[in-house]
């Protein structure tokens, strides 16, 4: 094959990289040919050796890619990805492949490195399996052969088929469901929450599922007396306060939650007091205004009379 090789590279008439071979190793090789119809564009070279045609636009390298007897030869470099998407469907040769227009078939006896050989059936005598022989690759003498053994569970005695332990069998016939199961659920949507003492809050979904979503965390601090009062009811972390310490309801010293529960007044008493005693004290000056006036018109009256 070095010396195939070797043959190859003495045609070329533009090496652009490597070309050197010595001691039966052939450097990696570029070359460049002018002609679609020269050796070195109609035959393979398998060995580090490439051959490049230069096109003037896409739709002569489509052309000039299909145009070729074997299946490894044709292959079109480009940067843009709808270009190469579009080349690689419309390019009948290529990697892997031969150039007849069903590129998804496996075809016996074809030509080209990817050909398939057909195995006589008497090889079914031997093992109880068909067997044939595959070669991918392309190897010289059979190098890159592969013998391949179809077991799909039936093996051949000498007289009948057997099937294994393991074998699915499936009569000819029209067939009908015996028994049908189903492990999951329809389509639901949220219709309500519910909050247990644990802080659990779970959904209720309109398919009869309930699927805990969340859980309410409770917070203390080493200090309540400690924290700061910003209004609302809502209070803030001082340094005198400590940092929170939070955990699950109930756990830790922290209490527990009260779902459909009415909360107590939690007003600050104090303030209240202070508000009422206000109120009163401006109510009783009012009572003492009216109660003034209404002696005053007493006395007119007993003037007048």
């Amino acid at each position: 094959h070095y010396t195939k090789v070797c043959s190859y590279l003495e045609k070329a008439e533009h090496v652009v990289i490597g070309g050197k071979a010595e001691a039966g190793f052939v450097e990696a090789t570029v070359v460049e040919v002018e002609d679609n119809n020269a050796l070195l564009a109609r035959e393979e070279i398998f060995g580090p050796v490439l051959s490049v045609i230069e096109v003037s636009g896409f739709d002569e390298a489509i052309e000039v890619g299909n145009d070729t007897e074997y299946g490894l030869c044709a292959s079109i470099f480009t940067a843009k990805a709808k270009r190469a998407i579009r080349g690689a469907r419309a390019l009948r040769a290529g990697t892997s492949t031969h150039p007849y227009e069903d590129r998804s078939a496996i075809n016996f006896n074809i030509k080209g490195s990817t050909a398939w050989t057909e195995v006589s059936k008497e090889s079914i005598q031997q093992d109880g399996y068909y067997s044939f022989t595959a070669d991918f690759l392309g190897g010289e003498f059979g190098a890159t052969e592969n013998n391949l053994k179809l077991d799909i569970g039936t093996k051949y005695d000498g007289n009948n088929f057997i099937n294994d332990s393991m074998t699915t069998t499936q009569f000819s016939k029209a067939s009908a469901t015996v028994f049908q199961d189903a492990d999951g659920y329809a389509a639901g949507d949220l219709e309500r929450v519910s909050v247990a003492s644990d802080g659990i809050i779970t959904g209720v979904y309109s398919n009869g599922q309930l699927i805990p979503l969340f859980r309410v965390g409770l917070a203390k601090f080493q200090n309540n007396f400690g924290l700061s009062n910003a209004g609302g009811n809502l209070f803030t972390e001082t340094r005198d306060s400590g940092s929170a310490i939070t955990n699950k309801p109930g756990e830790n010293g922290l209490g527990k939650i009260s779902p459909n529960s009415l909360e107590m007044s939690n007003v600050d008493i104090s303030d209240e007091f202070v508000k009422m005693i206000t109120n009163q004290r401006g109510f009783q000056a009012n009572s003492k205004t009216v109660t003034t006036v209404d002696a005053m018109m007493q006395t007119v009256i007993q003037m007048k009379q």
